[in-house]
């Protein structure tokens, strides 16, 4: 379990973040236990925290840089709405 942890804390901090640009799609929550918040950003499914995902329901186009472990949305930049 450790081992894991380690792993997603160095490809969050260690490696280059994922670059996306464009509107962004189906926001939404997802699990019913441990609900996320989730939308679409050029074709891909990324995860947003609660402030975030609040401003996103507006469906704004963004450029986000995005970790590659957890998958979490670390920057963003409101392009146009």
């Amino acid at each position: 379990m450790v081992l894991l942890a380690s792993a997603i804390l160095f490809m969050d901090f260690a490696l280059p973040r994922v670059v996306l640009e464009g509107r962004v799609q189906n926001v939404r929550i997802r699990g019913y236990r441990y609900p996320e918040h989730v939308a679409d950003i050029a074709g891909r499914t990324v995860r947003v925290t609660t402030p975030v995902y609040e401003r996103l329901k507006f469906l704004p186009v963004v450029r986000v840089e995005v970790s590659r472990g957890t998958n979490y949305v670390f920057k963003i930049e409101y392009l146009a709405n």
